[in-house]
Order: structure tokens, then sequence, then C-alpha cells
């Protein structure tokens, strides 16, 4: 059997999923402009209705891809476990994930059960290779069922709209869960499939050693540019573009003037600044997130307290992000130097003491973020409160950047120190 093509995956997940969010975007511009249309004597709101359809139409189909993409990956998870290892086939394993009902149950035989059978396989043959976080598989089972518990209540239990309103609300924190836990679930299995792949072929133990004592070297340059210039040029970008939206502040968003909408055509080009403005944002936040899977990667060990996949997914988790977030920078500085400790390499430690302040700024952000939302009326407060914000954000961009800098530095150290080893 062929190793799964990692690269194959990340991109159909992360494409689709970019691919859903941009498609959702022009059908919301759509609709607006349909809106507007219909109210208009002077316009035909026909395109602007079938162009909002196409879209849905290319969502709907974007998401069915998704879902072959995911059952194609949990059948080669399951084909990558041999016969008399696995709890079931993978053929079963895909097919009775589609009976209603019963799904809910299967569910759990399918991700939860792939996780154990994994964890015990590779415990038996002595492959190295991470283990499978069994509570996140059950975790993410347990979110995945939310909305059969949310249907029960709403169908006998609640009838209060304003109750069901908060409930639906609610229901997003485990959705968000599962479908986070889901793409971590996914790599890391891709990862660990991989390795009982790898070990049947029976791959040379000279060829294995190299691949593990390889640690890649990091551009310095590449993700410092990326991330300082794609903030920098962000923020001018949507400043210009609100500097040049405030003649229209009047009527902005697509408010009417002397009876009727005028404005529309003046509001797209603010509109395509604010989107091109936070596309750069995006690709600086997300150059970032790489940076913090490229140096979990290099430091990879027997105690190394997770995985590269865990240390950034798990950041997306509402409210659990401002724990994980001690882990996945404060922790990687920690396990950085044990890394450095265990091989005695002669390169100076990670500053654990900037990993934690990095943690506690983005910490104290979020905080304050929650309770700039429950502080109601109180102008002052809430002015003293957003400056505090800004300045923390602030903060922690200052902090990211000379983290990002120290531990492109340590990963590049230990890379040289490996290669003059090994040469």
């Amino acid at each position: 059997m062929d190793t799964i093509s990692k690269k194959f995956y990340l991109t159909a997940i992360f494409g689709g999923l970019a691919g859903m969010c941009l498609l959702t975007i022009v059908g919301g511009i759509f609709g607006e402009l349909a809106q507007i249309a219909e109210q208009s004597t002077l316009l035909d709101f026909t395109p602007y209705v079938i162009g909002a359809g196409i879209t849905v139409l290319l969502i709907f189909s974007i998401f069915i891809y998704q879902l072959v993409v995911h059952f194609t990956l949990l059948h080669s998870m399951w084909q990558s476990i041999p016969p008399e290892h696995k709890r079931t086939t993978p053929g079963k394993a895909v097919g009775l994930s589609f009976i209603p009902v019963f799904h809910i149950y299967w569910r759990f035989k399918a991700l939860w059960g792939w996780a154990k059978d994994y964890n015990t396989y590779i415990a038996k043959n002595n492959i190295d290779a991470p283990k499978m976080s069994e509570k996140m598989a059950l975790i993410l089972c347990i979110c995945a069922s939310s909305p059969l518990i949310y249907g029960l209540i709403s169908r006998f239990f609640v009838s209060d709209t304003a109750i069901l309103g908060i409930l639906s609300y609610v229901l997003m924190i485990p959705l968000s869960v599962a479908a986070i836990f889901m793409i971590i679930f996914m790599l890391e299995g891709i990862d660990g499939a991989n390795a009982i792949i790898t070990a049947i072929s029976q791959v040379k133990a000279k060829d294995t050693c190299t691949k593990k004592c390889t640690v890649k070297r990091i551009s310095k340059a590449l993700y410092l540019t990326s991330i300082i210039g794609g903030t920098f040029a962000s923020i001018i970008i949507i400043g210009v573009g609100f500097y040049l939206a405030m003649p229209m502040v009047e009527s902005f968003p697509m408010a009417t003037a002397y009876g009727k909408y005028t404005t529309i055509i003046d509001a797209l080009p603010f509109i395509f600044i604010v989107i091109i403005g936070t596309a750069l944002i995006i690709y600086a936040v997300t150059l970032m997130y790489v940076l913090l899977y490229k140096i979990w990667q290099a430091i990879q060990f027997e105690g190394s307290r997770t995985t590269p996949t865990r240390a950034v997914g798990l950041l997306f988790v509402p409210f659990f992000a401002y724990y994980w977030v001690f882990q996945a920078f404060w922790g990687w500085a920690k396990d950085c130097n044990a890394y450095i400790a265990k091989h005695k390499l002669s390169i100076p430690k990670m500053s654990e003491g900037l990993s934690l302040a990095f943690s506690l700024t983005y910490l104290s952000v979020g905080i304050l973020g929650l309770a700039f939302q429950f502080i109601g009326s109180f102008e002052i407060i809430k002015n003293i409160v957003l400056i505090l914000i800004l300045a923390g954000l602030l903060a922690l961009f200052v902090l990211s950047i000379i983290f990002a800098s120290e531990a492109i530095n340590r990963v590049n150290a230990i890379a040289e120190a490996k290669e003059s080893t090994t040469a």
C-alpha cells in the first residue's frame, strides 16, 4: 500500500474551506445587490439572484467534495492497519456511517475505534510513531452528536423560540470543536497511517535514521517579512479604505438617500479594499501558524508534550485556546530547551520568559475582548478597555515577531548541529 499524500489532503481540506468562505462572501454581496435592485426601478434584480443561486450550488458542491475527501481518507486510514489488528474493515467503517441514526453510534467505532486500534498496533509492533489522542477522538464524536441533542430538546422539551435561539448559538461551540478536532484527527491520522505503512514496507534502517535525524531549516526572511509586511500592509490598506469611505458614511452600508439607493457603486471599491486588507492579515496570521507547526515539527522526541498538528489546531477551539496558548508557545520553549539538553547541543537556550509573556498577553487580550462585549453603556470604561485591547494587540504583535525570530534561530541551529553530526 502506498503512503497517503498529506499535501493532497491538506490542499483539499483547507482549499475547500477557503473556497466556501470566499463563496459565502460573494453570495452575500449578490444577495445585497438583489435586495437593492428589487427596491429600485432602474435595476433588474434577476442577474443578482442567479449569481446568488450559483454561489449556493458551488458551496454545496464543495461541501460534498469535502465529505468524499473525508471518507476516502477514513477508508485509507483503516486500510493501513492489518486485518487481524482492527475491529472493522475499511468498507464497513465508511459504509455504515451513512445509515441514519445508527451513524451516531458508528462514528465512535469508526473514529474513536481507529485511534484505539492504531495505538494498540504501534505499541505491539514497537513502531516509532506518536500516539493518537483517544480522548480527543472521543470528544470529537460527542461534539459531533450535539445536533441530535438540540433536535431532541427542540422537539420534546422546549418550544420557546427565544430559548431555542440561545441554544442554537450555544450549539455552535461543540460544532466548532468537532470541526477543529476532525481536521486535527485527519492530519494526525495521515501521519499515523503512513508510519504503519512505512514500517510494514520495511524501509531500510539507514533511510529511516536519515529521515529522523534531518531537521529542515526555516527561512527567516520569508516568515518575518510575510508576518510583518502582511500586518502593516493590511492596516494601511484598510485605513485607506475607511478614509475613502468617509464622504459616504451617511449612506453606507447601502442606506437610503433621498428615498432610493444611490451609493452601491461607490461602496464596491471600499468593499474590495477591505477584502484585500483582510486577506493580507489572514495571510500573515496563517504564516505564523505554519511557523508554529514547523518549529514543533523540528523538536519532536519521545518527551514532546504535543504534536505539530495539535499545537496549531487546538488554538482554534473557543475558550480552550486561552489555556492551550501556554502549551503551544511556552510549552514549545520548554520542550526546545529539553531537546537541546537531551541531544547535548551547543545552542543557546530559548527564553521561556519571552514565551510566557506572549502567552499571558494573548490571554489578557482575550479576557479584555470578552469583557468589552458585556460592559454595556459605560462609554468611559469601554474606551479604556478598547485602549487596553489595542495596546495588548500591539504588544502581542511585537512579542510574536521576537518569538518567531528566536524560534527560527533555534531550529536552524538545531538543523546545523544535526547536519554536522550526520556528515
